[in-house]
């Protein structure tokens, strides 16, 4: 006689959490009803915002991969490049590629789940086969969408932060770069 919706709070409390995390680190707001079955759709529309380049795939083991290329994470990289250059540091010991794999492994290890590993490649030389991006490894009994959005948006967001960084970095060092010339010239003609 008195027939109620069936609402789940996990899910409802799951898509208000993943809406915050989305307006935070975007300011956009997908506006999903709060409808405990649309928390799937919510989730993986986060995770289809998250980054520039997402590509998908199912495995032999139901195992589910995502590669997730950042906005930024391309230029980063190419970056860390030119810095790795002008310092004479190698791609491995750069410390800005080093300080980016922590906060990776950070992020996703504060993951709460046996079910998830991931894996990010930042190879020396960006080709159309290889490019740096970070590849989640998901099994079917993984179910902490709500953390894996909020690590992966975390990320997002350094990679951006880093790269303005970094150009600053390289900005300066160049008007040093070209200041030492100029006074090392006017030192050479005034020697003449």
């Amino acid at each position: 006689m008195f027939e109620s919706p069936d609402l789940y709070m996990d899910d409802l409390l799951g898509i208000l959490a993943i809406e915050k995390i989305r307006y935070d680190h975007t300011g956009f707001i997908a506006g999903e009803s709060l409808y405990g079955d649309d928390f799937p759709v919510v989730c993986y529309d986060a995770l289809g915002n998250v980054a520039d380049s997402i590509s998908a795939d199912v495995d032999d083991c139901d195992t589910y991969i995502q590669k997730f290329c950042f906005p930024g994470m391309e230029e980063f990289y190419r970056l860390c490049r030119e810095y790795g250059r002008r310092n004479r540091v190698s791609f491995q010991n750069n410390p800005y590629v080093r300080e980016a794999a922590n906060f990776v492994n950070q992020e996703m290890n504060g993951i709460d789940s046996y079910c998830i590993d991931w894996r990010l490649f930042t190879p020396k030389k960006a080709t159309k086969k290889k490019w740096p991006c970070l590849a989640v490894f998901t099994s079917i009994e993984f179910y902490q969408p709500v953390q894996l959005v909020e690590s992966l948006y975390n990320i997002r967001t350094y990679y951006m932060q880093a790269l303005e960084k970094l150009k600053k970095e390289l900005q300066s060092s160049q008007m040093k770069t070209l200041y030492l010339t100029e006074v090392s010239q006017a030192a050479e003609r005034k020697a003449a």
